[in-house]
């Protein structure tokens, strides 16, 4: 049974190597990766993880992270130290930018 799994994201990980797919597409395939690695192996556990690390990625991982992660398909011990530098993923929305050019402060 093991061995299947491994070949599924095995197989899941070459499809978002690949440069023909979509940014929905990667994210996929990386957080198959990632909740593969930091869950049991319980497909209602694993499916409700990926749903949710794919609306927080937004779909947004760049090449160097989705390499960095199918890299570490069978290291799940050093995914995280090793690529989060590289995925620069913030759990926290950035600040707000003040708008020099709003309306001037009231008096």
């Amino acid at each position: 049974m093991r061995g299947i799994r491994l070949a599924g994201l095995l197989a899941l990980v070459a499809s978002f190597a690949a440069c023909d797919s979509t940014p929905l597409e990667r994210a996929s395939a990386s957080c198959t990766v990632i909740c593969g690695c930091f869950l049991p192996p319980v497909p209602s556990q694993q499916e409700e993880c990926i749903t949710e690390c794919i609306g927080d990625l937004g779909g947004f991982l760049s090449e160097e992270c989705t390499s960095c992660i199918a890299g570490h398909v069978n290291q799940c011990s050093t995914l995280e130290i090793d690529c989060e530098p590289i995925c620069d993923i913030d759990d926290d929305p950035p600040p707000p930018i003040d708008d020099p050019v709003g309306d001037p402060p009231m008096l």
